[in-house]
Formats: C-alpha cells, sequence, structure tokens
C-alpha cells in the first residue's frame, strides 16, 4: 500500500493534495475504510495464528496496533514525509519489528 501512494504522490503531487482535501471532507467514508482494512489486517492475523506462525490473545487489538503503527506510511496527511528515500528501508525495519513481535516461538526439535 505504501509503495502504490508513494509512487502517486510523487508522480502527481497536485492531484494527492486534492485526494487528502476531499478525505477530510468525508470523514465517515475514510472511518468505514479504515476500519474495512482493519478488519482484513484481523483475518491475516487469525489465519496467521491458526497456521501456528503467530502467537496474539486478541487479533483484533493487535489488527488496530499495527495498522496505528504504519499509518505513516500510508494515510495522505503524512505524504509530504514520502519523498525520504530512506522511508522503504524504515517501512521495512518496522514490519520487521511488528512481526517479531507477533510470531509464535519456534518448536525446538
Amino acid at each position: 500500500m505504501f509503495a502504490a501512494k508513494q509512487k502517486r504522490y510523487l508522480e502527481d503531487p497536485e492531484m494527492f493534495a486534492t485526494y487528502l482535501t476531499l478525505a477530510r471532507e468525508a470523514c465517515k467514508t475514510v472511518s468505514g475504510h479504515r476500519a474495512c482494512l482493519t478488519d482484513q489486517l484481523e483475518l491475516i492475523l487469525s489465519g496467521g495464528v491458526k497456521q501456528g506462525a503467530f502467537q496474539i490473545t486478541d487479533t483484533k487489538a493487535t489488527a488496530q496496533a499495527i495498522f496505528d503503527a504504519v499509518t505513516r506510511f500510508h494515510h495522505p496527511a503524512h505524504s509530504d514525509e514520502w519523498s525520504d528515500p530512506q522511508l522503504p528501508a524504515r517501512i521495512d525495519s518496522l514490519i520487521a519489528l511488528l512481526l517479531r513481535g507477533i510470531e509464535a516461538p519456534r518448536k525446538r526439535q
């Protein structure tokens, strides 16, 4: 999601500014979209728990926490920061940190 939004922002910052203005005016729609994204993330986490990849007691709360943690990488209000060439490495570091926090302990053989 970050790479797609960053590309659009860098290619057409004026269009992205318009998008940000519209998003601010459509709070109800944006809230619904955010809830949908968080629900999708919760489904992914639940699947990971079922497969034994993740150890999470509350997938809904964890999905919300992860969404909150990565917001600056996809929320249009932070688009002015997206031209930073270090941002892809920073999001990779954040995702690695988040995954280490939820991964299930490996069983010793």
